[in-house]
């Protein structure tokens, strides 16, 4: 459990054990690295259970799907000065899900799963986190990119071949929260404990 190893480094740090044969320059990175995500876990205590935090969220999903359409129906339809405003209220309602997701969501689920022997959920959670950060990043990087070019006739084609591409992965992040990590976070309901 990492706050049993940190209690444990914390006491042998006390004692100032520095033997390089004892503690590996490695660990002793990795203990620190676990003294700082413990410290932050410890500042950033997460909300108590939200028992409407999932439908929240898959409404949220649900806003973000309609916002995507109107935006490559705005596209499609080669209605070029509506896709301004239409990628600004995509992007606006991206960046907020993705807010609410971290600071609601994501830390409750470290916080709780970082709490005892989870250690299958820990390693699904962690595997999750870096690839949906990898999904996020994509996302974005279109996203933002886009504002910067307008949508011509010169343009169309590209243009919803990369929202194409980014309807795509958000699909598929928004059906792999929903079936893998909505249910972790369900789990963790107090009433069922």
């Amino acid at each position: 459990m990492i706050i049993d190893r940190v209690k444990t480094f914390s006491s042998l740090e006390k004692k100032k054990i520095n033997d390089e044969n004892y503690v590996s320059s490695d660990d002793k990175r990795n203990q620190q690295a676990e003294i700082k995500t413990v410290s932050q876990l410890k500042k950033k205590s997460p909300k108590p259970y939200n028992y409407k935090l999932i439908k929240n969220l898959k409404i949220e999903h649900s806003a973000l799907l309609d916002a995507y359409k109107l935006l490559m129906r705005s596209a499609y339809d080669q209605d070029y000065e509506s896709i301004p405003d239409h990628l600004k209220k995509f992007c606006l309602f991206l960046s907020e899900h993705l807010k609410h997701e971290d600071s609601e969501f994501y830390l409750y689920l470290d916080f709780y799963y970082s709490q005892g022997k989870f250690f299958k959920e820990q390693a699904l959670l962690k595997n999750f986190r870096s690839e949906m950060k990898t999904i996020t990043i994509e996302l974005e990087g279109i996203i933002y990119q886009s504002p910067n070019i307008p949508v011509t006739d010169q343009t169309v084609k590209g243009f919803i071949f990369e929202f194409d591409a980014l309807g795509k992965i958000l699909v598929e992040r928004i059906h792999r929260e929903e079936s893998k990590l909505y249910p972790l976070y369900a789990n963790t309901d107090p009433q069922k404990h």
